[in-house]
């Protein structure tokens, strides 16, 4: 698993996960090598699950009643999940 370490003036470990599925800690200024090594792989259950369920997010297209349609997520002011025959918007 790989992921990028940034050392800061704080107290506690930081981990963050990325929509695009990189992976991030934020680690005390006088943590070690080895003190970052033990918090991510105290979390490494937490991050395969939400590693997977980005992935999930990530695949555009979703099946309904056994048709895949593609999945389209738009800002609109409006409440409300639109099907049409190849798209379903959210």
């Amino acid at each position: 698993m790989e992921y990028t370490i940034t050392k800061k003036k704080i107290k506690n470990f930081i981990l963050r996960i990325y929509p695009d599925l990189t992976i991030a800690v934020s680690a005390p200024l006088s943590a070690t090598s080895k003190d970052i090594e033990n918090f991510v792989l105290s979390k490494k259950e937490w991050i395969e699950k939400t590693l997977e369920k980005l992935k999930k997010l990530k695949d555009d297209s979703i099946k309904i009643l056994g048709k895949k349609v593609e999945k389209k997520v738009i800002q609109s002011d409006l409440e409300r999940i639109s099907l049409t025959d190849r798209n379903i918007f959210i």
